[in-house]
């Protein structure tokens, strides 16, 4: 197998902890608020929120992150509450707050830091610019990117192989030098696949995979990439 010179990676859950940074902005933007009290308090809240959040966020094409954020705010608390007169403060607290967390993931920084100066690397992720641009400053690893695609920036969304082409582009790299590694099977392996990249599935919860997906390599933990690169070149 050829040597990759490009090393592509998805963002969220994959080099940040969305999920972690998630919940501890919502959880502080709501315990600000006197709308939750304790953990207890949190599950009911994000049983109202996590559905209505997955139902504004597929239906999101065109919608400003703040006018999403608002309704989902909105729709969560008339639910949780029955009223929702301080949806407004809420979205503009937790956007803040969401924007400027960053928890990496464990050996994310490490790894690219390793990474940095042997191949050339690229950052191909859906989500609204303003957050993940804010996210990766607040996280210090944006400067280790040649290449950053957004969906919010470029119009086109994952596994759209365009967004990949792009990156590649910026990359001055073919899709037979290049890998991608993402955490998704949607997003990141059908993306990968549609554009030609070979896939590594990051997968530290060791899920089990259908039959018809096949990475071309798996990892459980992000220091293991860099046996996999090793052991390519």
């Amino acid at each position: 197998m050829n040597a990759f010179r490009a090393v592509l990676f998805d963002f969220d859950n994959t080099l940040v902890n969305y999920t972690l940074a998630e919940k501890e902005a919502l959880t502080a933007t709501l315990r600000h608020f006197g709308i939750i009290r304790d953990e207890r308090d949190w599950d009911a809240f994000f049983a109202c929120y996590e559905p209505v959040s997955s139902d504004h966020w597929r239906k999101r094409d065109g919608r400003a992150p703040r006018d999403m954020t608002l309704m989902t705010f909105r729709d969560t608390l008339e639910r949780f509450l029955g009223r929702s007169d301080v949806a407004e403060q809420i979205t503009d607290m937790y956007w803040d707050r969401f924007c400027n967390t960053c928890h990496l993931e464990p050996g994310a920084r490490e790894l690219l830091s390793h990474l940095s100066g042997r191949y050339r690397l690229g950052l191909v992720t859906n989500g609204y610019a303003e957050a993940q641009r804010k996210r990766l400053a607040a996280c210090g690893i944006g400067g280790l990117f040649q290449a950053v695609v957004i969906s919010d920036e470029v119009g086109l969304r994952k596994p759209d192989p365009r967004m990949f082409d792009l990156a590649l582009r910026q990359l001055d790299a073919s899709p037979d030098e290049a890998l991608y590694v993402g955490d998704s099977i949607q997003d990141d392996y059908r993306g990968a696949r549609n554009a030609g990249l070979a896939f590594c599935y990051y997968n530290p919860g060791r899920k089990p995979l259908e039959p018809d997906v096949s990475p071309d390599f798996v990892v459980d933990s992000l220091e293991r990439l860099k046996a996999v690169l090793s052991g390519i070149r």
